[in-house]
């Protein structure tokens, strides 16, 4: 029920980042329910609505990764699934709703997600490089550029949900 910083006897300040990155991604995951489920109320885009509240439970899952440290120990531990099998589960998930919600996606400005993309790919590029790269790069810039690029990925991906959300809401008032 504690901290984990009153219980490792860590700075308050130890992982602001990443919690900043954790309320960045269920701030994002809130406002894709919202607007999912505001859109299905009334009755106007249920196509989109369908594709706000897909990408709102991948947000959530996301999220929830990030925050008890799931593809990095928890699955591992549990279930036996190694990095790389999360990391597959990911990349399917974008891929299905890629497909599934092309024509919603082109609707909006998509050449953020390929920001996004990108600075998650790096994050995870380093990540899994880890050991290959040691002793070539100090271990805190190794830190900070994969930590750094997937909490940027993340107020990235939430920034232009937030935006699809906020169009696609003045859209309909003004219809």
């Amino acid at each position: 029920m504690r901290e984990p910083q009153v219980l490792g006897g860590l700075h308050p300040l130890a992982g602001a980042i990443s919690n900043l990155g954790v309320l960045f991604g269920g701030a994002g995951a809130a406002i894709l329910f919202f607007t999912s489920f505001v859109l299905w109320r009334l009755k106007q885009e249920k196509d989109f609505a369908f594709f706000l509240f897909y990408f709102a439970v991948l947000t959530s899952i996301i999220t929830a990764d990030d925050l008890f440290m799931l593809h990095e120990s928890l699955l591992k531990v549990y279930c036996g699934l190694a990095e790389v099998h999360s990391y597959a589960g990911y990349v399917l998930f974008f891929v299905v709703g890629g497909v599934v919600f092309r024509k919603q996606l082109l609707q909006t400005e998509y050449f953020l997600l390929g920001i996004v993309f990108g600075l998650w790919g790096l994050s995870v590029a380093v990540d899994m490089a880890s050991h290959s790269i040691e002793g070539l790069i100090d271990d805190n810039y190794r830190i900070m550029i994969e930590d750094g690029s997937k909490f940027l990925g993340i107020v990235t991906w939430s920034s232009y949900f937030t935006r699809v959300c906020y169009r696609k809401l003045m859209e309909v008032e003004n219809k």
